[in-house]
């Protein structure tokens, strides 16, 4: 800054630098002939995310909206499900000068049963802020079980037992086992 003919200067806008820690800091002005130095202090405050989301449940495919706040002003912020970055719209996003966002993204295939963890993650604070999103994956239907019968209960050993089997695949090979030994392989 250059001093005017009355030995003042400003008002001039100064960026905080985005690796200051919280605290208080002086701020300095030191003239380069006179070397006379004026101080003023400020205090840095932590960033403070916060998201929310739209909606809280959802199943995979479903459009969720996140909003965020308490971000550094202009900066990109990128969005994890449970660790794993997500395509967005708008593919980036970036926070307004007050630090804060719109973005929505599709719930993906891989989403976990039950509950799973949005994180959205300042790329020049570092902050992070996470929410829940529980998801409702489709029930699969069981798989058909197959059943086994025996043509008597007891037998004795070196006795042959008629073994009836249904709810195998069509033409399926079956593999007969009597305990731990395989003692046949018959055809469904």
């Amino acid at each position: 800054a250059r001093a005017n003919g009355s030995g003042q200067f400003g008002p001039l806008g100064i960026t905080v630098p985005t690796t200051a820690a919280p605290g208080s800091y002086a701020v300095s002005g030191i003239g380069q002939s006179s070397r006379r130095a004026g101080t003023a202090r400020i205090t840095v405050m932590a960033f403070n995310p916060a998201i929310a989301l739209s909606p809280l449940s959802s199943t995979p495919n479903v459009l969720v909206t996140v909003r965020g706040q308490g971000y550094a002003g202009g900066e990109v912020i990128t969005l994890a499900l449970n660790g794993v970055a997500l395509a967005t719209s708008p593919s980036v996003i970036k926070t307004t000068g007050s630090g804060t966002f719109y973005a929505t993204y599709r719930v993906p295939a891989t989403a976990l049963s039950g509950a799973n963890t949005l994180a959205a993650t300042g790329a020049i604070s570092r902050a992070t802020a996470t929410a829940s999103l529980a998801v409702f994956l489709p029930v699969q239907p069981a798989p058909a079980q197959a059943s086994m019968t025996l043509d008597r209960a007891t037998a004795n050993p070196g006795s042959l037992v008629e073994v009836r089997g249904s709810g195998y695949t069509a033409y399926e090979y079956v593999k007969i086992v009597f305990g731990a030994t395989l003692v046949l392989t018959a055809r469904a």
